[in-house]
């Protein structure tokens, strides 16, 4: 509805990009991507953090779940699986390739603007912004997230349907440990 006063672009770049380059100059870290990482929830639902793999391949696609930040983030959490060196330097390249010029591009929205992205293939940011001093004319962007119906046959809608009960479990089981953390550890 209203860009901020400086700053604030979109920034977006293809996961499959970012995989491929990843692929030529750092072969022995992309099969790290394929094994959970702690993503910070910030708390929602009552969760903290929770085990998530950045990619999958569903036998056609890639299909890729990145947050740097909240794989960074997630380690304020004493309950959360530490990120060791291997962890550091797979995400610093991963973030550092998509920041590249030629790989990344930045776009400031102006009212009115729409844009549509799949999180399962890029990854998008927010540059830093300044925003107004008068609260009328600070920035307001507008964010929906959206579920398409999944339209594929066969085993692929099968692989979906066990990866979401895996998901589904693992959300359970980490919920009942940090509650159970939080309780002995007297925060709750």
């Amino acid at each position: 509805l209203r860009p901020a006063q400086a700053g604030g672009e979109s920034r977006i770049a293809s996961s499959v990009t970012i995989y491929n380059e990843l692929l030529q100059r750092y072969p022995e870290r992309v099969e790290r991507l394929y094994a959970p990482l702690a993503l910070d929830t910030h708390a929602e639902g009552g969760l903290r953090w929770f085990p998530i793999a950045p990619c999958r391949f569903d036998g056609t696609m890639l299909r890729t779940f990145w947050h740097g930040g909240y794989f960074r983030s997630a380690q304020r959490y004493a309950d959360a699986p530490r990120l060791g060196e291997a962890e550091q330097r797979l995400i610093d390249a991963y973030d550092g390739i998509a920041d590249e010029p030629g790989i990344a591009l930045d776009m400031r929205f102006e009212p009115g603007d729409i844009q549509l992205l799949s999180n399962h293939t890029v990854v998008h940011a927010r540059r830093r912004y300044t925003d107004h001093p008068d609260p009328a004319l600070r920035r307001h962007l507008l964010r929906l997230w959206l579920t398409v119906p999944d339209r594929q046959h066969g085993s692929n809608r099968l692989l979906r349907l066990r990866d979401a009960s895996q998901i589904a479990a693992r959300l359970l089981r980490e919920r009942v440990a940090q509650r159970r953390h939080l309780s002995v550890s007297g925060r709750e």
